[in-house]
């Protein structure tokens, strides 16, 4: 059965919004805000492992595509 006229095709990218932590492996290539005070924007390609931030462990925020 087809999908509705201009439904967004299925995809396999992880949600915006997809939380990791400082040493895991990078789920989805795109931009990654980290949480907390300071807090920073980077791009991690799909595969790397997280960084830590401002030489600390954190909780990364997954909120842009490339």
């Amino acid at each position: 059965m087809p999908g509705k006229p201009g439904a967004a095709a299925p995809t396999n990218k992880m949600p915006i919004g997809t939380l990791v932590v400082t040493g895991q492996t990078c789920p989805e290539s795109g931009i990654w805000e980290s949480q907390g005070t300071p807090s920073g924007r980077s791009s991690f390609p799909k595969g790397t492992r997280m960084p830590a931030y401002d030489k600390k462990s954190c909780v990364w925020k997954l909120v842009r595509y490339p």
